[in-house]
């Protein structure tokens, strides 16, 4: 059984762990302070998370934004300032046409006002213990990347953050954020906590497993697992959790990591890397 919990902003997410009363029986590893569970979560209490996922978290964001500047072209995209999509058009866009969009075919005209296709990316927001802040770092900011040349390329992106794990008792839990409307700009200042903070899950995440009904719970919080991809939006780009040391080691590594999902997607015809 898959039980799914879905949030249409960041915002909601924290406004719900904020408020719902505590499940009796749950634990509350969200809200432990000791010095093992301080360096778990990278040095912050539940408070201090939710305030950083809320408003920004500084020390994330210059670290990002240093790591990005460093591959300001490593990923990027043909322009395609003369083509949009329309009921007829030169050739097939594959994603659209699959998914019975009449707006299916792409238009060579040099109308800048044809549509621009929407491109949903969901990031996987966990990580085992095995990958370091090095690592986290290196993969948000090729996503980030990833994002910023689609987006410079025509394309709209609408960004979602996921969890899945299993409990003990095999059941599976499925949880979604909306990082991202396809109409707003990229914000790397406003994604640097939930892309590459371990507060995220260990403060956040695991708040809404003490918190929610339909957070399935069985003694612990379960182990990461795959999501079956029944459980994403069509068309989509799926990346999950970066690795250990390889093949995130590095920018460049991860930079290649991160292409690899584009090209393994329903995009890949459609997304040419320079």
């Amino acid at each position: 059984m898959v039980h799914k919990v879905e949030f249409d902003s960041l915002e909601s997410l924290l406004r719900y762990v904020e408020t719902a009363p505590h499940i009796p029986g749950r634990l509350r590893v969200s809200e432990k302070n000791d010095h093992e569970s301080l360096t778990w979560t990278g040095g912050l209490t539940l408070p201090e998370a939710i305030r950083s996922a809320r408003y920004g978290w500084k020390e994330g964001y210059d670290k990002l934004a240093q790591s990005m500047s460093a591959i300001p072209t490593a990923i990027s995209f043909a322009k395609i300032p003369s083509m949009g999509l329309d009921v007829a058009g030169s050739f097939p866009f594959i994603p659209a046409a699959v998914a019975g969009d009449p707006l299916n075919m792409w238009s060579l005209n040099e109308d800048s006002s044809k549509t621009k296709p929407v491109i949903r990316i969901y990031q996987r927001l966990s990580y085992t213990a095995n990958v370091n802040a090095s690592n986290i770092m290196n993969f948000g900011a090729a996503v980030l990347s990833l994002v910023d040349g689609l987006e410079d390329a025509g394309y709209r992106t609408e960004i979602f953050g996921y969890r899945s794990s299993e409990t003990l008792y095999k059941e599976i839990n499925f949880q979604t954020i909306k990082l991202k409307e396809a109409s707003e700009p990229l914000d790397v200042s406003r994604l640097s906590f939930p892309f590459a903070n371990p507060a995220m899950l260990r403060r956040v995440l695991f708040k809404l497993s003490e918190v929610h009904p339909n957070v399935a719970f069985c003694r612990v919080y379960g182990k990461s697992c795959a999501a079956d991809p029944k459980l994403f939006e069509p068309n989509s780009i799926v990346i999950p959790t970066a690795p250990g040391v390889i093949p995130c080691g590095t920018l460049k590594d991860a930079v290649e990591y991160v292409k690899g999902f584009v090209k393994a997607s329903p995009w890949a015809d459609a997304i040419e890397f320079e």
